[in-house]
């Protein structure tokens, strides 16, 4: 054992004092400035921005230079949504309510059954995908248990809160149907989408079996089963002037069947549709109609609440963001808009030096002088002074969030179109994304920020991208994709501190969508081992604590003791080992990086590692 320890020690210094050196400042700019001369973005519209933590610029290209961010906009979305409704409330919850106006007579009410929703976009089969309706079926449950079993009026559909613009005036027209550009409304089932999947028949001779949410719309099947799967070639459309579902083409005899999602024509139509279904199958007989309302005085203060629903704050932020979800971005950028005119946002952009503070707190103290009720019911009593929550109203929330509470410039040229970045129309340049990442690192909402981003190798949209060590759970961002756009920004974080900043914007590329993906990916590599080296010395062959890790070919074991001795620098000394060892060893170390993680108390770290070694 001793000879072997020996052994493994003088590999440790061979591998650490070898031909490599010390990664610099200069070293790192140098290596990102060849990789933009890469065929893939070489005459593209790029910009570029890399900064320590301090906010030092590491390197930048153009970085100034408003582009086309895609879903990065999401970032300033999330952010400006972490900050103000967290001040609303702590415990921030988006909630439907239902309320029974008029008499109730032992099991019937004589009157209507009012849905207000208040821009949750969490009511889908995301959360229960055995039951899409389990949100809607929970609200008739609750109904059911007041004794109300049959409804003489009308069901009434209420999406006053964001208003009837429900899609976004300067997105593309010819993609109404895909689940990406699906309709915004503040009651929504199902992310406004209708699921639909088409089955090869059971038997011989049956027709292929089209399956689809609440079966809401009229279907006209023209796919025809073939036993050959060279044909397989099935389509999925809607019709939305006649609103019905058509079919075609031709599907294999042992498929397990195609699947697409198509965003709905009438968000409110389709939310009273689920409710309707949701009462009927709680034994609550609507005998009346279904009302829809889209604009006016949005007044929950109307007869009984008989039901409510809702759902967390962060929930909906990340998956915003891990999984770049327009519908939830644009929920949020609605539901900010809807404060623009409260003393949280209206004095604060009278106070470019104030976060509001004492205006919210005032606010609050008025509310409660005159209704006398706790805390806890702030989101109900400020009901009556909220806005509409429209997209103009959103975007201005975010400017005057931006420059007022988190006190971060707007440069000349940004613009916010939308929440989801899916408009052309947004501008970011990489210069302002990092400034806000650096913002939102040095404030108390870091840690849930930084955890809704997805991580590389591990979680949403970057699970398949930067897959090995360095960047393996230590890189944190926010992809972005539209037609010759393609972004990547977020921050290296090693354990859960984050060391790092960049963002890396290309508009108008000549190459292909992957080949710009891994120009972005190989910066992030590039940044996550300087980073590193700049934490332990060990490239360059330096050891100024002395702390020589075991060698790639040591043993969990021995890493294990290394760790317990010498704690928090046992992290970057184990990722840069881990970049040196065979792929093979990749869960491993993982599995070891999320102990020692769970151990030092980086919890978000170790949860990204624990992922990565299943």
């Amino acid at each position: 054992m001793k000879i072997r320890s020996t052994l493994l020690v003088l590999f440790a210094i061979a591998l650490f004092a070898g031909t490599s050196s010390a990664i610099t400042k200069e070293d790192l700019a140098q290596d990102v400035a060849r990789i933009l001369d890469a065929s893939a973005v070489r005459g593209a519209n790029v910009g570029v921005m890399v900064r320590d933590a301090q906010g030092s610029v590491i390197f930048e290209k153009d970085a100034r230079v408003p582009r086309i961010p895609a879903s990065n906009m999401k970032l300033v979305t999330t952010a400006c949504a972490l900050d103000l409704l967290r001040e609303v409330d702590p415990d921030f919850k988006f909630e439907t309510v239902v309320r029974a106006v008029g008499a109730i007579e032992g099991e019937v009410l004589k009157g209507d059954l009012h849905l207000f929703g208040g821009g949750d976009p969490n009511l889908s089969a995301r959360f229960s995908p055995d039951d899409p309706l389990a949100a809607f079926k929970d609200l008739a449950g609750q109904v059911r248990r007041t004794g109300i079993a049959k409804v003489i009026g009308q069901l009434v559909i209420h999406g006053e809160a964001f208003g009837p613009e429900f899609v976004h005036p300067s997105w593309p027209r010819d993609q109404l149907s895909e689940w990406y550009e699906a309709p915004v409304s503040s009651i929504a089932f199902n992310d406004n989408c209708v699921d639909v999947k088409v089955l090869p028949p059971r038997r011989e001779g049956e027709p292929v079996t089209v399956e689809q949410t609440l079966s809401y719309y009229p279907v006209v099947n023209r796919c025809v089963v073939t036993s050959n799967a060279r044909e397989h070639s099935v389509w999925i459309d809607l019709d939305r002037e006649n609103k019905r579902i058509i079919v075609g083409g031709k599907i294999f005899s042992q498929s397990a069947g195609v699947t697409k999602s198509l965003a709905v024509v009438d968000p409110l139509d389709y939310a009273g549709a689920a409710f309707k279904s949701a009462l009927a199958s709680s034994g609550i007989m609507a005998e009346g109609g279904v009302r829809l309302v889209s604009s006016g005085p949005f007044d929950t203060n109307v007869g009984v609440e008989v039901a409510s629903y809702a759902s967390p704050l962060g929930q909906t932020i990340e998956i915003t963001n891990k999984n770049s979800q327009n519908f939830y971005a644009e929920c949020l950028l609605r539901t900010l808009g809807r404060y623009i005119n409260t003393p949280l946002l209206a004095e604060a952009s009278e106070n470019a030096n104030s976060r509001g503070e004492s205006a919210a707190m005032r606010f609050f103290a008025g509310i409660e002088s005159v209704q006398q009720q706790p805390r806890t019911n702030d989101l109900r009593r400020i009901q009556m002074t909220l806005s509409v929550g429209s997209n103009g109203s959103g975007r201005t929330a975010l400017r005057r969030i931006l420059t007022s509470r988190l006190g971060i410039e707007i440069p000349e040229g940004v613009i916010f179109d939308d929440g989801s970045g899916m408009s052309r129309n947004s501008r970011l340049s990489a210069d302002f994304v990092c400034s806000l990442l650096s913002k939102m690192s040095a404030g108390e909402r870091e840690g849930e920020f930084f955890g809704s981003l997805s991580s590389m190798g591990v979680s949403g949209t970057l699970k398949s991208r930067g897959e090995s060590f360095p960047t393996l759970g230590s890189v944190l961002g926010k992809t972005g994709t539209l037609n010759s756009v393609s972004s990547l920004s977020g921050a290296v974080s090693i354990g859960d501190k984050i060391e790092a900043y960049f963002s890396v914007l290309v508009n108008d590329y000549p190459g292909s969508a992957g080949a710009v993906k891994d120009v972005q990916d190989q910066i992030a590599s590039k940044l996550t081992a300087y980073v590193l080296d700049s934490i332990t010395g060990l490239a360059g062959g330096g050891n100024p604590w002395g702390r020589i890790p075991p060698g790639p070919e040591a043993t969990i074991e021995e890493f294990r003791a290394f760790a317990n001795v010498h704690g928090e620098i046992a992290i970057p000394s184990i990722i840069y080992v881990a970049s040196k060892a065979p792929a093979a060893r990749k869960k491993e170390f993982a599995a070891l990086l999320a102990d020692v993680c769970e151990t030092l108390g980086h919890s978000a770290a170790a949860e990204r590692y624990r992922n990565a070694s299943e």
